[in-house]
């Protein structure tokens, strides 16, 4: 259903609970300290619902405990980590959700790549959201503030496993840089607001959203002039 751009809802549905079985069939059978055993919890946590949050904790919390990982295992414990305090936002329980968001924010995700950066981008940003909605303005520029000093850190890193041969680079990793810079841009605007009107919140994530928006727009643009380029070469 996938071939052709025949994509079906029913199609998408059977998609999703066959990667489901999957998923249970590994965190079942497979070693809970491998690369796939991680990658499953990791869609596991994204799939569930808030009253599974405690469970998976523990699962997540013996994963991250694994000590000296791999830079494989090491890309599922940020991703892990980053999911589960999605999951605690979704179900209310801020302290662990902002507990996980800074596990994900102090990555070493360059140890992988650089394109992972993303998740301490938004784990940054979620935290100053949060902090923002406490009311915590110092908090929240703290947190923009690392942002960016992790942003300087990921670009400013080996690209060796971001493009692999630069005579020949994975267009799609680059796409992912330009994601992390995008996302400082984002927290750049929030960060311009908050500077100056400390005490007006919502401008300061409007302009955030703003910027990001005016960024997403230059990349469509950019898109459809690549496409336009390819017709002409044929």
């Amino acid at each position: 259903h996938w071939m052709n751009g025949n994509v079906t809802k029913e199609g998408i549905t059977a998609d999703l609970e066959a990667m489901a079985k999957i998923r249970e069939v590994i965190l079942a059978d497979y070693p809970s300290d491998s690369v796939d055993y991680g990658a499953a919890l990791c869609g596991k946590i994204y799939a569930a619902n808030p009253g599974e949050l405690d469970r998976l904790r523990v699962k997540v919390e013996d994963y991250c405990a694994i000590q000296n990982p791999i830079p494989h295992q090491l890309r599922w414990q940020i991703s892990c980590g980053f999911a589960l305090a999605a999951l605690a936002e979704r179900a209310n329980a801020p302290e662990l959700a902002k507990k996980w968001y800074a596990y994900a924010s102090d990555g070493d995700v360059c140890r992988f790549s650089p394109t992972l950066g993303t998740k301490v981008m938004d784990a940054c940003w979620r935290l100053a959201n949060m902090a923002l909605d406490a009311g915590e303005v110092e908090e929240a520029k703290s947190w923009l503030k690392k942002s960016f000093i992790r942003a300087d850190e990921i670009v400013h890193g080996s690209w060796l496993n971001v493009a692999g041969d630069v005579s020949r680079p994975v267009p799609i990793a680059y796409e992912e840089m330009g994601l992390v810079c995008q996302k400082a841009a984002r927290a750049a605007g929030m960060m311009n607001v908050l500077d100056r009107y400390p005490d007006r919140t919502e401008l300061a994530r409007t302009r955030a959203v703003s910027n990001a928006e005016r960024f997403a727009n230059v990349q469509d643009k950019l898109k459809h002039a690549q496409e336009e380029i390819r017709k002409l070469r044929k």
